[in-house]
């Protein structure tokens, strides 16, 4: 008997110290400033840049039953009265700044911590069907609500009363991972900071990419360039209040105004095709095939066409997931080209614009630069801006380089004078830059795409070859002038300093036995990527000469890259290195860890302590009377 009353006294003592010191429940929902909501594991606050540390609300089902103490005050936490967190500021395990608070939901203490965004705007998407089952189907939610909210707090973009939005998951290897590429289609059209006029947007997660600014870099050297290439911006995503990292917003490659801006074919043939049966039809026999370089293509039957069908079309090389497309074509040299606009081409169009592909490939890979029919490849391509993607492909040693992700487009015909093909947009830039070990391709040194599809038989041209060196022998230095202090790398990682630390906490990219490219000691995974860095250098201080960190590593990769190629490509250049931050003090002290505010967790422990032991005591003595 007296064991049963003692094992019994204990197990409720236990119990009563466990709800004591319980964090927070998975049935308690609270939200920060009446859209983010708490990660219910950690009790971690993902904050957008909008919501600064000294005016922070919290928000118990809808009520106000948050209070928090200061100087032994018990105060209430909400929209008359938000939260000040400036004086709880830490630093975690990780190095990161934030902000660590108790306070008391209908009397139960509650630690929470908080991380701010610095300047990155912010995208909140309500959805119906649930961000969850959104992305663990690869789905489509056409009843969303958006949000777009600046820095400053005023908006980018709202939704008009009445409208709805669409986000689904796209991409194909990349859909594969935790974090999802997205894509969106706004209620309205809205030239999302000082982009382009449109509804289709594009979120790309970067998420093999732990720098986060591949893409970014090679889209601005595109830029200086001149090369068509789609505009961008960082932002945090957030969907039904829960954080879900950076992404780079980007406008959708596509042919419309301020985008691809060439005469929108597909538009016009569907004003003359109210419906498409969808009948796609594969040729691999018959006259054009047997005298072109053409060894495949496919249709759909059926489709009425413009009088003019000489463009404008949107051309992707994808030799990986072509036959998922209604209509390609595909050359003897195996490239597999597809017909992304006008997506129902017509057996006229598909074979007008495949006849010019061939005949210019056939050129590019002669040994005089001339096909069947004596035709340079210079009167089918746009030169420069075949110049331009090689230059990109071969400094950025991208993975992708001949195989996909490659996009051209041809406008049509004018007054009698043919349209070039034009190689671009610029897209998919992200395992670049040293950031796949597999094949040697993060060597910073050695040729990478001159073996590949349309660049090999390109590189052996001569006069190719010249412009190569002249384009290159000028971008040189904007190079450096993006690696050094102040630059445009710079800038970027200032940009995204606090978001930068949410991001690798949001998807534990600190713990290296969860990254997806993750090294055991003797392999990589299929994708092996660059080395897993031991620790990342706070963005203030990005720019830094350690390949131990994942801004030094890249812009390592950088520099010995450019000077490599201008080696070999004979560029009369002056030889440059980074002008680097200075380096923080090796004796600078550590910053100071601020006492958390806990002195009421304190006493309720001890008074449920308290209670438990007088409660023990109680029952022995009855015990011992009954006895």
């Amino acid at each position: 008997m007296k064991k049963r009353a003692l094992y019994f006294v204990l197990f409720l003592t236990l119990a009563l110290l466990t709800l004591a010191t319980v964090t927070l429940a998975s049935d308690i929902f609270v939200r920060v400033n009446d859209s983010v909501t708490v990660d219910d594991i950690n009790n971690v606050f993902y904050v957008p840049s909008a919501v600064k540390p000294d005016s922070v609300v919290l928000d118990l089902y809808g009520t106000d039953e948050i209070t928090y103490i200061d100087n032994g005050e018990i105060k209430e936490i909400n929209k008359n009265s938000p939260l000040d967190l400036t004086s709880y500021a830490i630093v975690d395990e990780n190095g990161n700044k934030c902000y660590q608070k108790t306070v008391y939901l209908k009397d139960n203490p509650y630690t929470f911590t908080f991380y701010f965004a610095s300047t990155l705007p912010s995208i909140h998407v309500s959805t119906v069907k649930g961000a969850e089952n959104i992305v663990a189907y690869n789905s489509k939610d056409t009843s969303t609500t958006i949000t777009i909210v600046n820095s400053d707090g005023t908006l980018e973009y709202t939704e008009n009363q009445g409208e709805l939005s669409e986000i689904k998951v796209r991409g194909n290897t990349t859909n594969s991972y935790a974090k999802k590429p997205f894509a969106i289609k706004l209620g309205h059209k809205a030239p999302l900071f000082e982009m382009s006029n449109d509804r289709q947007w594009i979120l790309l997660a970067n998420y093999l990419d732990q720098s986060l600014i591949r893409n970014s870099i090679m889209y601005k050297i595109a830029e200086i360039l001149g090369m068509d290439m789609c505009d961008f911006k960082s932002v945090d995503l957030y969907l039904d209040g829960d954080y879900y990292g950076v992404y780079l917003l980007c406008e959708k490659v596509e042919i419309d105004n301020g985008r691809v801006n060439i005469r929108d074919l597909e538009e016009e043939t569907e004003l003359l095709n109210p419906s498409f049966n969808e009948n796609a039809i594969s040729v691999t026999d018959g006259d054009l095939i047997n005298n072109t370089i053409l060894t495949e293509y496919r249709y759909i039957d059926g489709v009425i066409d413009p009088a003019d069908i000489t463009g404008g079309y949107l051309i992707e090389l994808d030799n990986n997931y072509y036959k998922d497309e209604l209509c390609y074509f595909v050359t003897d040299n195996n490239n597999h080209y597809v017909i992304k606009s006008p997506e129902y081409a017509s057996k006229a169009q598909v074979e007008y614009i495949a006849t010019l592909f061939a005949e210019m490939e056939e050129a590019i890979m002669s040994q005089d630069g001339k096909n069947r029919l004596g035709k340079h490849y210079s009167e089918y391509a746009d030169v420069d801006s075949f110049v331009y993607a090689y230059i990109i492909a071969e400094f950025s040693r991208n993975y992708d380089a001949g195989s996909s992700s490659m996009y051209f487009y041809k406008d049509s015909d004018k007054n009698g004078e043919f349209s070039k093909i034009v190689k671009g947009p610029l897209w998919d830039c992200d395992n670049t830059l040293g950031n796949i070990h597999k094949n040697d391709a993060s060597n910073p040194e050695g040729f990478w795409a001159k073996g590949r599809s349309i660049w090999s038989g390109l590189t052996a041209k001569q006069d190719f070859n010249k412009r190569v060196t002249e384009v290159f022998t000028t971008l040189y230095d904007d190079i450096f002038n993006m690696l050094d202090m102040g630059g445009f790398i710079d800038d970027q990682l200032n940009e995204l300093n606090g978001s930068y630390q949410m991001e690798r906490l949001r998807w534990s990219s600190y713990d290296y036995s969860k990254w997806p490219t993750y090294y055991d000691g003797t392999h990589y995974d299929r994708w092996q990527s660059a080395p897993v860095f031991n620790f990342v250098e706070k963005y203030t201080d990005g720019v830094n000469n350690t390949n131990q960190t994942v801004i030094g590593y890249l812009c390592n990769h950088i520099e010995s890259r450019a000077n490599w190629l201008a080696d070999e490509w004979g560029c009369q250049v002056t030889k440059r290195v980074r002008v680097l931050n200075d380096p923080p003090s090796p004796d600078a002290p550590p910053p100071a860890q601020p006492t958390i505010d806990n002195t009421w967790m304190i006493i309720t422990i001890v008074i449920v302590a308290s209670i438990a032991v007088i409660a023990t005591c109680v029952v022995i003595v009855i015990v011992k009377k009954r006895d």
